[in-house]
């Protein structure tokens, strides 16, 4: 034929030929037939026309002809193979997945292929017409293949086969071809029909961007139509990207094409960069679970970077996805290989929540389901899938479909950064006469361009309006992947590149050296070293400013990331450089000016009228990728960012999100068509922390002035979220706590010049002036006082709102100096405006800004919730024995007649006077008193035992001989023994310990401290102190608390031993009396 190569042999002697040439490598006989195939590709995309094409079967081998005993297995011969050989073969199969040499590929004849499809499909296209339809894919080639002997014995054998161990989770995809719009919607029906009249469970059809699916209840296959009408069946399987995938059938033969034929008899896919498409890497890992090992000549395992395994999948593509993918298979394999690289990192856990409909065996078999780009976040809701599984029949999945489209288009669960109004329709459902029209009616119209934009880009995977297919489209439409890759473009991500010289120069400060390596014509100035570092990150952490700045100006990206999140301005910061960050800074204006040009250029061109239509627009984006929502063999031209590839069903919907998720990656990727500059605030992601917070904690305070100069923000604090999800906060002025105290004082008062200030409060209503009082480090707290006298005039008496709802608690700075015991520290507070009595107006200051606030209400409950939660000074310095700043707050003006948070509770409930016992300050001081007065010497060393009397007194009742004696006297030397061994522990541990140590210390301590609590009681005396029993005569309290103050210690030490006894007594005898058990005894 013109325009198309010869041919060793006609497709239809195909497998004879290769029969027959056993001596021949069959990679060497089928490269005529990828040519011709190669070329045929062509045609059919940029000359639809040539009558060349008129041949429906051009291209395609009948499988099932005499010729089908020649379809043999050939072997590899794993011996004979070297090492190397071996190496370039990935996914390789098992040894028991392997079929022997000259064993039948395929099975016998069309009877046993349409047996087996029948069961896989539980015969839910028996009664369908065949005419204009070909079931392709998986769906045929999983048919085709042999079957185990195990399993091919009976029909139910053969069943679990193909529905619990070979492809359980495998669709059946439906290619309408040589139809018109009208006829194809009118086969569309007839299909459904032909399903309904052959299945007794009820049928519901979805219908989502690319595919038409009919779905009814497990174990009956989704029957999945893709929205293209191709010209031919040959136009079908000369799109298939992936070689074993080529088969049709069409009721009445099975065809396959020649590089599909190979595949059956060599079980390898070969790669063929010239059919990549985005999902390539993952169809290729879903036939090696099909027995199909995959094979690239030109794989050097000596090259492959190890940290292709550390990446985020998403983002990691071509052959890097692919060895990933041999060794990882599972999101769980590369979630736990992840996490383990973590925790041996040091790096903080990801706690990651996976989205799983329970029962769906889909997600359990994630090589079977849809393979969108998957690089963007995917929130549960804006992803839908049909499921298959017992649990699942046709109303469950239309209820699935509503309540995905309801929670998508609700107006109360818009996305806080989704900006338009848009309907997003992922599926229509009902019957074909239903899904083919528009199931909404009332979608709103694109108004502005910020709405056009967004519709535009979500056309490519939400319906809209009536059904569409892909007919014709010369000038746009090709088969098969033609977004083909080089060798390079391929592995790039997955080797390593050689950089060694280059990161060497970088160290030794070599600018020429740097300069002339990246000279080359094939220099890379952001590929990574083996640790995951670009050159820029690895020059920032050990270079000269020279170097950096020759690689900023030969475009070393600048955003680029570690694996913990920091780039290189967090880098420059930690080191302090002022003039790297300068460099970088610079840089990033300059490329932050050239990307608003660039985007002013293109709004200004969106104005212009544009010359395509909008259903040009509408019909491009439908263009994209239509037969992706199938079996994923066919892939068209049209690239998206919402690439639509699929394993095994097309109703799988998905919007891309701005946010990724770089917080699990170990080693970044970014892409270079992003914008390269700095957001000057911007946060690492293990630890939530800007290039300021790193500076400051290095106390570089040039780089602290430089990078506020370039506008970072001088009070983003640090924030990290909990396991729970409770936020924390380190504040900027806190941060400068973590250096020396010279450092600190030096860095805190730069950072109030800056605009920092000691009233910022953390998520916990924490004040950094509250922080530093917790410090403790007086001539912090004087920098504050000296330097920040606005800040500290607002945050001296702001008080923290913490614990627990039902046991909540309100502490100011006083409180936090009062338990110090600093006096220094609580005069100088007391001095500079602290209230030594906490009042009720600066309480519910605090409180209204609090997670309190939601508890507040009128002045009596408000009252209640201050009494019950704070805690004044001066029962604090009370309870923690501080007299001396007790006696300080005294002076300060604290209440002499403060009540404790117990007492005030008491006081409001009733119930709690039965147990607890209300206290004033001066009931506080007075029980210390005398518990310290009371305090005895105890010795806290080892009790001797005693021994059980009466034993041999007990014994002597029984006569020697006798059953009860015997009994009696075993007893009585396991007692005996037990003391003993009791006894010699006892003298041990005295010899040990033989008296109490620091006794005379203990009693010096307790004199003092009664010195203190006696003067104390004194000054509150002569305040005015009284008692609770004074100060509330008419509330009784600790009425039923009549707990002895004697220790259980003592009390066991004091408790008589009763004498020995032994009771006799016989197991499993309901009927037991005194006399049957003497009998016993007797017996």
């Amino acid at each position: 034929m013109a325009g198309l190569p010869k041919l060793p042999a006609p497709h239809s002697e195909l497998a004879k030929y290769i029969f027959d040439h056993k001596d021949i490598n069959i990679t060497e006989i089928m490269e005529p037939y990828r040519e011709y195939e190669a070329n045929l590709r062509s045609i059919y995309a940029q000359d639809r026309q040539n009558p060349i094409l008129g041949d429906p079967y051009l291209n395609v081998v009948p499988l099932f002809t005499e010729n089908t005993k020649f379809i043999t297995t050939r072997a590899r011969n794993l011996d004979a193979e070297s090492d190397e050989e071996k190496s370039k073969y990935i996914m390789a199969l098992p040894d028991d997945k392997r079929r022997a040499h000259d064993s039948p590929a395929t099975v016998a004849n069309l009877e046993e292929f349409q047996k087996n499809f029948n069961i896989f499909s539980e015969s839910s296209l028996a009664d369908l017409d065949w005419s204009n339809v070909v079931a392709a894919g998986s769906s045929v080639v999983n048919c085709l293949l042999p079957v185990p002997k195990e399993f091919n014995t009976t029909k139910r054998k053969l069943r679990e086969y193909y529905h619990e161990k070979f492809c359980p989770a495998s669709d059946v995809d439906l290619f309408l071809y040589g139809l018109n719009h009208d006829q194809a919607i009118d086969k569309i029906k007839q299909i459904e029909q032909a399903i309904k009249d052959a299945l007794l469970n009820e049928v519901t059809v979805v219908r989502t961007k690319y595919a038409i699916t009919i779905a009814s209840q497990y174990p009956v296959r989704h029957i999945q139509i893709v929205l293209r009408v191709y010209k031919s069946v040959s136009e079908i399987l000369t799109g298939f990207d992936i070689d074993a995938a080529g088969g049709a059938y069409d009721g009445t033969q099975v065809y396959v094409t020649p590089r599909a034929l190979g595949s059956f008899i060599t079980q390898i896919n070969h790669i063929d960069l010239t059919r990549r498409s985005p999902s390539y890497e993952n169809r290729l890992s879903k036939y090696s679970h099909r027995n199909f090992e995959v094979y690239w000549p030109e794989l050097d395992r000596n090259q492959i970077d190890p940290t292709i395994f550390e990446r985020s999948f998403r983002r990691t593509l071509g052959l890097a996805r692919l060895l990933v993918l041999e060794r990882l298979p599972t999101t769980t394999a590369r979630d736990t290989y992840l996490d383990k690289r973590r925790e041996e990192r040091g790096r903080p856990r990801v706690y990651r929540s996976h989205q799983v409909l329970h029962g769906n065996i889909k997600d359990y078999h994630e090589d079977e389901i849809a393979d969108w780009l998957s690089e963007e976040d995917v929130s549960n809701y804006h992803t839908f899938t049909v499921p298959y599984g017992q649990h699942f029949n046709a109303k469950r999945i239309e209820k699935l479909c509503y309540t995905r489209d309801l929670l998508l288009n609700a107006e109360w669960n818009q996305p806080d950064d989704r900006e338009v109004y848009l309907h997003r329709h992922p599926a229509f459902f009902g019957r074909v006469e239903d899904v083919i029209e528009d199931c909404c009616g009332c979608c709103p119209e694109a108004v502005t361009d910020q709405e056009k934009e967004v519709a535009e880009k979500e056309a490519e995977i939400y319906i809209k309006g009536k059904v569409s297919f892909l007919i014709d489209d010369p000038g746009r439409q090709q088969i098969g992947s033609f977004n083909p890759l080089t060798e390079q473009d391929w592995t790039d991500m997955a080797y390593v590149g050689n950089v060694t010289r280059l990161c060497q120069s970088i160290v030794d400060g070599d600018v020429d050296d740097v300069s002339n390596w990246l000279s080359q014509e094939d220099a890379d100035p952001n590929k990574r070293d083996y640790t995951g570092r670009t050159p820029l990150h690895l020059a920032v952490m050990t270079s000269t400013p020279e170097v950096i700045k020759c690689l900023v100006e030969r475009g070393a990206r600048l955003t680029a990331r570690l694996a913990d999140g920091k780039n290189a301005l967090h880098l420059a910061a930690s080191r302090g450089d002022v003039e790297i960050i300068k460099i970088l800074m610079e840089k990033s204006i300059e490329n932050e000016e050239a990307e608003e040009e660039r985007q002013d250029k293109k709004r200004r061109a969106a104005k212009k009228p544009s010359s395509d239509n909008n259903d040009g627009v509408r019909n491009e984006g439908a263009a994209s990728d239509p037969d992706g929502e199938s079996d994923g063999e066919i892939i068209d031209d049209e690239t998206t960012d919402a690439d639509a590839a699929s394993m095994t069903t097309g109703s799988f919907v998905k919007i891309k999100q701005v946010e990724a998720e770089n917080a699990e990656d170990l080693v970044p990727e970014e892409s270079s068509d992003e914008p390269d500059f700095f957001n000057v605030d911007a946060l690492a992601w293990d630890l939530q922390c800007s290039p300021l917070h790193l500076a400051i904690a290095e106390g570089n305070e040039d780089a602290v002035r430089v990078l506020c100069d370039y506008g970072t923000d001088s009070i983003l604090p640090v924030k990290s979220l909990a396991e729970h999800g409770d936020s924390r906060v380190i504040l900027t002025l806190v941060l400068a706590l973590t250096l020396p105290n010279d450092k600190a004082k030096s860095m805190a008062n730069l950072l109030m010049r800056l605009g920092a200030t000691s009233a910022q409060a953390d998520s916990k209503g924490c004040t950094a002036f509250h922080r530093y009082v917790e410090s403790g480090e007086v001539e912090l707290i004087d920098t504050l006082l000296d330097n920040d006298k606005t800040g500290i005039k607002a945050a001296i008496n702001h008080m923290v709102c913490d614990g627990s709802y039902w046991n909540a608690e309100t502490i100011a700075p006083i409180n936090t100096a009062v338990q110090s015991g600093d006096v220094a520290l609580v005069l100088k507070l007391l001095t500079a405006g602290a209230a030594a009595h906490i009042d009720f107006d600066n309480w519910l200051k605090s409180a209204k800004v609090s997670d309190m606030s939601g508890r507040l209400g009128n002045l009596e409950t408000n009252q209640k919730m201050y009494k019950e939660t704070v805690e004044q000074p001066l029962i604090t310095a009370i309870r923690s024995g501080r007299t001396d700043v007790a006696i300080k707050l005294l002076e300060g003006g604290a209440d002499p007649n403060s009540l404790n948070t117990e007492t005030h509770r008491l006081i409001f409930n009733e119930y709690q006077r039965n147990w607890n016992k209300g206290q004033s300050a001066l009931d506080l001081i007075q029980k210390s008193l005398k518990s310290l007065r009371g305090f005895t010497v105890e010795t806290n060393g080892p009790v001797k035992p005693r021994e059980t009397p009466g034993m041999d007194e007990f014994l002597s009742h029984f006569t020697p001989g006798s059953y009860s004696h015997w009994v009696v006297s075993e007893q009585v030397g396991s007692e005996k023994r037990s003391f003993a061994s009791r006894l010699k522990r006892y003298e041990e541990d005295i010899k040990k310990n033989p008296e109490p140590k620091g006794v005379p210390e203990k009693l010096e301590a307790i004199k003092e401290l009664s010195a203190g609590f006696k003067a104390l009681e004194e000054e509150l005396i002569s305040r005015g102190g009284k008692t609770f029993d004074e100060l509330h005569p008419d509330i009784k309290t600790n009425l039923r608390n009549n707990a002895s103050s004697t220790s259980s210690r003592i009390k066991d030490e004091k408790k008589a031993i009763k004498p020995f006894e032994f009771h006799f007594s016989f197991n499993n005898d309901r009927d037991m009396t005194e006399k049957r058990r003497d009998g016993y005894i007797e017996l």
